[in-house]
């Protein structure tokens, strides 16, 4: 029988991002007979580890770069040498490069580095520390992907793209989970357990980290609430800022009508709860939220720093962040009471498909091993 092929995934953290939940994903949508999928991250925690471990995945943690180098280098090192892969597959863009020399050094032929996000223009040193991080990039990775053109684009250069160095893969979403139309008596009973007041629900589903802008979009609902009182703000996802933006919301005049719900695994049932979902990113790769929101039938709002090829329906506007709080307050009002669209087809969502871009995947590893 033909061994398996073995694949690490180096991540930052497995908590309950859009990264985490893209590969529990993939491997509840791969090939078992054929592929075998580990995970190294510096932080573990959540759901969705818990998951990986349940389908068998091993997951190995690593001391955090930033706060011992060495014991990153050690750990990372002791991994590679014991267990023996046929790729190691790194979720970090440019910043993959200790774990890309790394994994060099140790005799690893196959290093894929793979950019989800859109890294903005710097200035001053960090330009060049940027430009040092592209170079390293280019030099030790044997393959590239990137989740849209905008992240491809800004990932390693415009030439690189152009010269087809770098495969873009989209991000899959489970269409059939967001699809289904949602059964009234399910939405009562979790708009019940999660004690929601009878108004419309603005959604926001992000890691609470500085790039995800919760500072902005706190500023636009407390606009939003002095105009009226009959709105929710729905907030899933984790992060380091949670603990920070909850304590600071929670005392203060919008707090009684914030719900912070932390990580959870049931996002297409709450997103089913939504009249409007809004992803004010100061950077964003893709913003895979914003294509579970259009596939459910519920408006979304998104910054000018959300790819463009994510809008595949009427129901997604772009709105640059320039234009302030005030002007996102007053379009989100001018919205109401957030018509559906009754035109929507699954099937200018195939491509973005689980099964299809996880088929993509496979492809490329069995390619990558001839």
């Amino acid at each position: 029988m033909k061994s398996k092929i073995k694949v690490l995934h180096v991540v930052p953290c497995l908590g309950s991002g859009g990264i985490e939940n893209l590969l529990l994903n993939h491997c509840k949508n791969i090939n078992n007979n054929k592929f075998e999928f580990s995970f190294a991250a510096q932080e573990i925690k959540g759901l969705v580890a818990q998951e990986l471990q349940e389908m068998g995945c091993k997951i190995y943690k690593i001391e955090r770069l930033t706060v011992s180098p060495l014991l990153y280098i050690f750990n990372f090192v002791k991994i590679l040498k014991n267990k023996k892969y046929d790729i190691i597959h790194i979720h970090q863009g440019i910043y993959s490069v200790p774990a890309l020399l790394i994994s060099y050094i140790c005799g690893y032929k196959v290093r894929i580095v793979h950019n989800h996000f859109n890294i903005p223009e710097k200035e001053g040193i960090l330009k060049y520390f940027i430009k040092l991080l592209e170079l390293l990039t280019a030099k030790f990775g044997t393959h590239f992907i990137a989740c849209s053109v905008k992240s491809a684009k800004s990932f390693l250069g415009n030439k690189f793209y152009s010269d087809n160095k770098v495969e873009i893969i989209n991000n899959g979403i489970s269409i059939s989970e967001f699809c289904i139309k949602p059964n009234i008596v399910n939405v009562l009973e979790l708009k019940k357990s999660l004690g929601l007041h009878n108004k419309y629900n603005i959604i926001m589903v992000a890691r609470f980290s500085p790039e995800k802008n919760h500072e902005f979009a706190f500023e636009v609902f407390s606009k939003l609430y002095s105009k009226s009182k009959d709105f929710n703000f729905i907030l899933v996802g984790d992060g380091l800022l949670f603990e920070y933006y909850k304590s600071k919301v929670i005392n203060s005049n919008i707090g009684h009508s914030c719900y912070f719900l932390g990580s959870r695994n049931d996002v297409n049932n709450i997103i089913n709860l939504a009249d409007i979902v809004i992803l004010p990113s100061l950077q964003e790769g893709f913003g895979i939220v914003a294509l579970e929101a259009q596939l459910a039938n519920v408006r979304c709002l998104v910054s000018d720093r959300v790819p463009n090829e994510i809008r595949l329906t009427p129901l997604l506007e772009h709105l640059p962040l320039e234009y302030g709080s005030d002007y996102w307050a007053d379009k989100i009002y001018s919205m109401i009471p957030f018509p559906k669209n009754k035109d929507i087809s699954e099937k200018i969502f195939n491509e973005y498909d689980i099964k299809f871009t996880t088929k993509k995947i496979e492809y490329l590893y069995s390619k990558l091993l001839k």
